[in-house]
């Protein structure tokens, strides 16, 4: 069943709703954060620009700059999604589709920029890959919030692999999950309803999500204290790399049972259905 439009629908009256505190990130995790946020450029002329105000991004021509928030992305309008990554969903939810609910959350609940500066490159000891840093490209980093795309590079992949690492990105968003606030997990956690054709109660569950979660939400943003350091390990960046690999695969002899045990013991995540 095709139900792209419905899930763009959703998707709108739930970004409508959309609120949250970011969290500092530790210099090991998948994010290279620094205030206020936004991942810096490995060149000079160019890259990233800006102080304690409004920021911008600089491209080939440092003169030229444009605000960050003009990078970012409606990733349900990118034909690769309504054409491709949405196939893979749905074979998803079909096997599991608590897991297909947690895959929509990371394109509908984020907020994507694709940024014509390279990012900031990950050892290879950290992401748990026996290659030279050298030969890495730093295509995507993210935080609980925010997915940043190195758009010259994703550009220059093919199709295929564009899908990957966007059903990879989905899928450290859920390992990254264990830091997000009670409301974005709870909404995490209704996004099933999608895949049963339960759209109007999907709606009802999300705006329940953030009424209840208001002062969870508000004393975070108040005080530093109550929000916790992403620090990932090698054996983080494996299994994102293991559950991604069984998703493409469309999870061919892997059981139910063992999605579910992997998703609990290197995601920290269950689920009550």
């Amino acid at each position: 069943m095709k139900f792209t439009s419905k899930l763009l629908t959703v998707f709108l009256f739930t970004s409508l709703f959309a609120t949250g505190c970011s969290k500092q990130v530790v210099e090991k995790q998948i994010v290279y954060q620094r205030e206020p946020g936004a991942p810096k450029s490995e060149f000079d002329d160019g890259g990233y620009h800006g102080g304690g105000g409004g920021n911008c991004v600089g491209e080939e021509n440092k003169n030229k700059c444009r605000p960050i928030e003009s990078f970012r992305v409606q990733l349900l309008d990118k034909d690769i999604i309504k054409n491709d990554v949405m196939d893979i969903l749905e074979t998803t939810s079909e096997f599991y589709p608590q897991l297909a609910g947690d895959l929509y959350h990371k394109i509908s609940q984020r907020m994507w920029y694709f940024v014509p500066i390279e990012l900031k490159k990950l050892p290879g000891s950290i992401i748990g890959a026996p290659v030279n840093v050298e030969n890495l490209g730093q295509i995507a980093i993210q935080n609980e919030q925010e997915i940043w795309m190195d758009n010259k590079l994703f550009e220059s992949l093919s199709p295929e692999d564009q899908v990957r690492i966007l059903i990879h990105e989905f899928v450290m968003g859920i390992r990254i999950m264990e830091y997000s606030t009670k409301s974005d997990t709870c909404i995490a956690n209704a996004s099933y309803l999608l895949y049963e054709d339960k759209e109007d109660q999907y709606k009802k569950e999300s705006e329940k999500c953030y009424s209840n979660s208001q002062f969870d939400t508000l004393g975070k943003s108040l005080n530093p204290i109550f929000g916790d350091k992403i620090d990932l390990k090698d054996k983080d960046y494996r299994a994102v790399r293991t559950l991604t690999n069984w998703i493409l695969d469309g999870f061919e002899n892997v059981s139910k049972d063992r999605v579910t045990n992997y998703l609990k013991e290197y995601f920290h995540r269950e689920y009550k259905k």
